[in-house]
């Protein structure tokens, strides 16, 4: 994956995979336009459309950002960029005024919106969160207030860097404090770490994930009666909301809660009576009630819900690998090897949903590159109990003709049921799998179908005489951050 903006040319060679979309042309590469006065590089993603929180995302993960406009200079550019196009009319900026309610801020940028450029008439409802740029041909590129939630192209741009070309950081908590950018912040404290209540829009469970990683924050993990209480507390004495997403969940496996962004295990609860009720709710939402506290309930992870925010917590420490390896020094210690493991979710969820599900337990959405794998998976889902489709990471959204694995890797090995790819839809553009007599084969299908899906990952066995893992105390979920500040999750046995 593209790990640096430094030197962007006028091609960014790199793979977008967390929603399953190649943003890649026919040559293997992302295009962009580069104005060479500020030597900044843009991205019009013509070929994709996601809402506000996933266009954020796209963005990030071919290392670039949802554009801000600073001044009338770069609005002058945009519009003479997306112009010349003469594709798409109507692209997401990273203007909202999610934060707050009231104030617009580049979210990108963290920066508040000084120049605008508005339709006239524009903002004009208080329920429209984010600001889209609409092509008037010829004329220009007007802003407008817009629902977050709505599917649309957007517009990258890479990051701003420093004197010595690296990336400047954005500093959201230190935004949070300064009132030039916005007194209304709603961010409080309890115990030397910082909240943020997210009361101004009602998003998934994974929505609400990549919106708090955006304002470098992470869904709240609750590790005590007394933060349990201190957030009752709070939001009892500003009347904040009554239902909130919190980062516990079960979507690893199906059975036990982690608090996903620190990779914790649940170990204190607050359960409402009877609680939690359903295997198919797999995460955790915070019920106020003013007299009696703040309780728990398990909720599908697509219910639309306010949410709560904090500074980032520590993580779990990967093993060392050459905790693992001992290199001979420890007799109960064998020799590591790798292999695939595999995670079969039976819950029914569109392709893109699929893939950052997978992704947020530290997996990929399956890919099948060669006979020896289909095999492996035959055997795997033959012996799992299901009755559904369940999706790969095979797709052709890029140009809806060549199809490729979430990576960007052409597919070269195929095994269709017979018939098929058909696109009998007009818009089948994902591949998913089912039983055959004998194994599965493949089948096209819309990418908004809701199917079961398979989660991959690959892991080193150590191979241990005793079950001793050489004096490494591997955790059940081991979160590390990259290089590029980027999570990673490994699931572990």
């Amino acid at each position: 994956m593209f790990r640096s903006v430094l030197g962007l040319a006028a091609l960014i060679s790199c793979v977008c995979v967390s929603y399953g979309f190649t943003l890649l042309n026919a040559g293997g590469y992302v295009p962009v336009v580069v104005n060479k006065a500020t030597n900044k590089s843009y991205y019009l993603a013509d070929n994709v459309v996601a809402n506000f929180y996933q266009a954020s995302q796209l963005c990030k993960d071919i290392g670039m950002r949802l554009v801000s406009i600073p001044d009338k200079d770069v609005q002058e550019f945009l519009f003479q960029t997306v112009n010349s196009a003469n594709t798409k009319t109507r692209y997401w900026s990273s203007g909202t005024n999610l934060v707050d309610g009231k104030n617009w801020v580049w979210l990108s940028a963290v920066k508040p919106v000084v120049y605008t450029d508005w339709l006239p008439g524009q903002p004009d409802s208080a329920a429209e969160h984010c600001i889209e740029l609409q092509l008037q041909k010829n004329k220009g590129l007007q802003w407008n207030n817009y629902n977050c939630d709505v599917q649309q192209n957007f517009i990258c741009e890479s990051p701003d860097v420093d004197e010595d070309g690296k990336v400047v950081a954005n500093n959201w908590l230190g935004a949070f404090a300064d009132p030039t950018i916005s007194p209304n912040f709603p961010v409080f404290n309890y115990n030397k770490n910082s909240y943020y209540i997210g009361n101004q829009v009602a998003l998934s469970y994974l929505d609400a994930s990549r919106f708090c990683e955006y304002i470098g924050m992470e869904l709240v993990s609750i590790e005590s009666n007394e933060e349990n209480m201190y957030l009752h507390k709070y939001l009892r004495d500003t009347v904040a909301g009554t239902s909130f997403w919190s980062g516990g969940s079960r979507l690893i496996d199906g059975m036990n809660w982690y608090w996903l962004p620190s990779g914790r295990k649940v170990t204190y609860t607050k359960w409402l009576p009877n609680e939690p009720g359903s295997k198919t709710e797999h995460c955790i939402q915070l019920q106020f009630q003013r007299d009696q506290g703040l309780f728990w309930n398990d909720l599908p992870c697509t219910n639309a819900q306010n949410f709560i925010c904090e500074a980032p917590t520590s993580k779990i420490a990967q093993c060392p690998v050459q905790d693992h390896q001992c290199n001979g020094q420890n007799e109960h210690c064998g020799k590591p090897t790798k292999q695939t493991k595999y995670h079969l979710v039976k819950e029914q969820v569109s392709y893109n949903s699929a893939v950052k599900q997978c992704q947020d337990i530290g997996m990929e959405l399956l890919s099948i590159q060669n006979k020896a794998k289909q095999i492996a998976v035959d055997k795997f889902i033959t012996e799992s109990s299901y009755t559904s489709w369940i999706w790969t990471s095979g797709n052709r959204i890029a140009d809806q003709k060549t199809w490729r694995w979430l990576s960007g890797e052409p597919i070269s090995e195929f095994f269709w049921y017979e018939g098929e790819p058909n696109n009998q839809k007009g818009n089948e553009e994902c591949i998913s799998i089912g039983k055959k007599t004998g194994g599965s084969a493949w089948n096209d299908a819309p990418c908004d179908a809701k199917n079961y899906y398979i989660c991959e990952a690959e892991e080193i066995v150590n191979n241990n005489d005793n079950n001793s893992n050489c004096g490494c105390q591997t955790p059940a979920i081991n979160v590390y951050i990259d290089t590029n500040k980027q999570k990673e999750v490994n699931v572990l046995n």
